[in-house]
């Protein structure tokens, strides 16, 4: 490999490791991360509660609170240190090696939902209300909670995952940053299974509604399990905390620290995250004591020292449960192992497009050989390159669409995609109008386009395709697309080729406008905008959030740019999400595959 293709190389690796590296870092402004600075102030608010109402004995000061703990001998116990180092490690570990092998959710729940209609026909195709939004937020965060039990459990029963859950009991002293001291392989484990648990509830509400159910979200994440989030760095931190007459049935703070205890009466205790329900069922419930019962965290057998290394706790475990092995066992595992790494996506491939999909990834045999299987339908995606306000890069309509065709392609089956037209018209060039006031943006005359996509369509008919459908996700576009698919298809017809313009995926229209679809996910319509605001923003994050400046995000941030032609942006972009980009496609993908499986020759 020569110095000119190594360099990009050693930033990709670069880019790879650091990425995470940096997140970690800057926890406290990352709402995904339980460190998330609203969560930590909560529960200094909460851990004060606490320590008033359960543990002092006497009146007395918050001085003595923050003596007691925010000591030294707590916050930079041997072992606390031990997790401030792991904390940056294992974040880079888990998110290169162990992440791309976490089970898919939503895989787990896309074929949940067609194995009810194997089993039960097409669904009724309901509209989603209120009660709905209720009833899947709560039945999820409860089969999620299972999941999380049972993985708990698995952990603590095999002697071969005990070693790897081994780290985390290891500690001598609780910390909030303590929940990180958790091996790769016990979260590939954590986080695995919970998609089972969920997957028949989540593929249920697919299968009998026609647009997506979303959960009620709470700092981006499910409503019951966000608010939790308000409390549960208690957990991990030694200030006893009760819930009272709902101990029983609600993990607290105190559970868990029962759970972490070294006492043998409390091994195995309280696996719950949340519900309580689940551990009083299998009887390994241990409600608290009105004040704290636990006199000393981790194994209780003074070998806690010896896991206070990084180096300890990352490999420790394997050597451990290698010794656990048979030899057969041994040599399943090591193939295993071997076939994992070999698997293991390299940087360049992280974000691959699916194998045998994309037209421009083939050989002429390769793809000669699918037409010939049956794959005579072709994606023509239709982007555009323009401004979008100064918080988002001119990529926009490309990134979506080509996301868009690669998932209707999946779902319409026999489908492949086609090399990506990226320009649109989006404004005139003497005067400027449009976008093209701004500077980057690139427009094509509608004549241009329209030779453009001809041209493009004839090859693929020529190819042997006999379904060509075009999927614009620019409005310039769509004008043209229509009338292309007038003009020719009365002439393509007569050699067999049905040519589709897939409008629908640009507006689903009835029965559910923008405003009523932005309802059903949650979002309030007024904050949509006309260009480069909420709707674009959250697609946008949901597939690729690295072309997104989220300093820029909020309108208070345009001042330097009010001057004409403006931001170039309007509506709410800092009220975007990705998870409400993801209901938003779904909902566009959800429609173009419907008129293109309804659209017969």
């Amino acid at each position: 490999m020569s110095a000119s293709e190594l360099q990009p190389q050693l930033v990709e690796w670069l880019n790879l490791f650091s990425k995470p590296f940096l997140r970690a870092l800057l926890f406290p402004f990352d709402p995904q991360s339980p460190l998330y600075l609203p969560y930590l102030l909560t529960s200094l608010l909460f851990g004060w509660l606490g320590w008033r109402y359960f543990e002092r004995a006497a009146p007395g000061a918050i001085q003595e609170f923050f003596a007691k703990h925010f000591s030294r001998a707590q916050w930079w116990h041997d072992s606390a240190r031990a997790d401030y180092r792991y904390y940056f490690v294992n974040a880079v570990v888990f998110t290169v090696l162990i992440g791309p092998l976490l089970l898919s959710a939503a895989w787990c729940a896309d074929r949940a939902r067609d194995l009810f209609q194997l089993g039960l026909g097409t669904g009724p195709a309901w509209t989603a209300g209120l009660a709905s939004r209720i009833a899947y937020t709560v039945l999820f965060f409860i089969a999620y909670d299972l999941g999380r039990w049972i993985a708990h459990s698995l952990l603590h029963e095999s002697k071969l995952l005990w070693e790897f859950h081994k780290v985390h009991h290891s500690a001598e002293v609780l910390t909030p940053v303590t929940a990180f001291r958790v091996h790769p392989v016990d979260l590939l484990v954590t986080l695995s299974v919970p998609a089972l648990t969920t997957a028949p509830v989540t593929g249920l509400f697919l299968y009998l509604y026609a647009d997506a159910v979303t959960a009620f979200s709470f700092l981006g994440l499910n409503f019951v399990i966000g608010l939790s989030g308000l409390i549960a760095n208690l957990k991990h931190w030694q200030v006893w905390f009760r819930y009272g007459p709902l101990d029983g049935w609600w993990i607290s703070p105190a559970h868990h620290q029962i759970h972490h205890s070294a006492d043998p009466r409390h091994w195995g205790k309280n696996r719950g995250f949340e519900l309580g329900c689940w551990d009083r069922w299998y009887g390994s419930l241990h409600i608290p004591a009105k004040h704290n019962e636990v006199t000393a965290m981790g194994f209780g057998d003074g070998s806690e020292p010896q896991w206070h290394s990084v180096r300890q706790m990352m490999f420790q475990p394997f050597v451990a449960a290698w010794k656990l092995l048979n030899r057969p066992a041994r040599a399943a595992t090591a193939a295993l192992l071997v076939t994992s790494l070999l698997m293991l996506a390299i940087p360049h491939a992280t974000a691959a497009e699916p194998a045998g999909m994309r037209i421009e990834d083939m050989t002429w045999p390769e793809l000669a050989a699918r037409i010939k299987a049956g794959a005579t339908t072709v994606l023509l995606p239709i982007g555009g390159i323009e401004q979008n306000g100064p918080a988002m890069a001119f990529a926009k309509h490309n990134r979506i669409v080509v996301a868009a065709a690669d998932a209707i392609a999946i779902e319409a089956g026999n489908t492949l995609v086609a090399p990506l037209v990226p320009f649109s018209p989006a404004g005139g060039f003497a005067p400027r109008s449009a976008h093209m006031q701004w500077p980057g943006t690139i427009s094509l005359r509608e004549s241009t386009l329209n030779a453009v996509l001809e041209d493009e369509v004839s090859s693929l008919a020529v190819a042997g395709f006999t379904r060509i459908a075009l999927l614009g996700d620019h409005g310039g576009s769509q004008p043209v697309q229509d009338a292309l698919v007038k003009r020719l298809n009365a002439t393509l017809a007569s050699r067999g080729v049905q040519l589709i313009s897939l409008n629908r995926y640009y507006d689903p229209g009835s029965p559910a406008s923008l405003a009523d679809r932005l309802k059903a996910l949650g979002a309030d319509p007024a904050d949509a905008g006309d260009h480069a605001g909420l709707v674009d923003t959250s697609e946008l994050l949901s597939v690729a959030p690295d072309l997104i400046r989220t300093k820029l995000l909020s309108p208070e941030s345009w001042a330097p740019y009010q001057t004409a032609p403006g931001p170039g942006s309007s509506g709410r972009p800092d009220k975007a999400s990705a998870e409400l980009g993801r209901g938003l496609l779904k909902q566009r993908i959800d429609a173009a595959v419907q008129q293109l499986q309804a659209t017969t020759k």
